[in-house]
């Protein structure tokens, strides 16, 4: 088992890749980096920037999880990203009708 502390994004990286996160993640209309940058940002923000596999892995981990059930930022990016598809759907079928 791994004992060296990783950096806070590559522990995320790691996290994104489970099935608890793809269950989470995978009908988002948003790019799993910029996920991965604002998850980052949230933990950096926390003091988190190494992370410890032995002590402090189920800790962070559910710190993930939860932040990607509940993040403001990103549920707005969500929002935004659906509407933009939603305007340029619209624009599809009025050109389509012409």
């Amino acid at each position: 088992m791994n004992t060296e502390k990783v950096p806070a994004a590559v522990f995320i990286q790691q996290v994104l890749a489970t099935k608890a996160a793809q269950n989470i993640i995978d009908q988002w209309p948003i790019k799993v980096e910029i996920v991965l940058q604002i998850v980052t940002k949230h933990l950096n923000d926390m003091g988190i920037y190494m992370v410890n596999p032995v002590g402090q892995d189920p800790v962070v981990r559910k710190e993930i999880i939860f932040f990607l059930k509940n993040s403001s930022a990103i549920m707005e990016l969500i929002d935004k990203a659906k509407r933009a598809a939603a305007i340029a759907a619209q624009r599809g079928k009025s050109t389509a009708d012409q």
